[in-house]
């Protein structure tokens, strides 16, 4: 594992580089863009008004990101939803 670390930390652009790449596979890469589907998909067709639970351990990566989603295409604005 310190392997892998040590190579990020020294290759181009080091661990933003590395980081920045990460992010923007969570929002770009295939995966994500089907997962963040099948949820718009699940909350749309709630036909029973059924709460959901979005949950994860530190809630800033997937999770924040849905929420952002989620949120934002309610109109709630960004400067609130920063605040969240």
């Amino acid at each position: 594992r310190l392997g892998i670390l040590d190579n990020i930390v020294k290759s181009e652009g080091g661990v933003k580089k590395y980081m920045c790449d990460a992010y923007r596979l969570l929002i770009s890469s295939p995966k994500a863009i089907e997962g963040y589907k099948q949820i718009f998909n699940m909350l749309i067709n709630n036909v029973n008004n059924e709460g959901y639970l979005i949950h994860c351990t530190q809630g800033k990566d997937r999770t924040g990101i849905v929420l952002y989603l989620v949120l934002s295409s309610l109109g709630v604005s960004e400067e609130k939803i920063r605040k969240i």
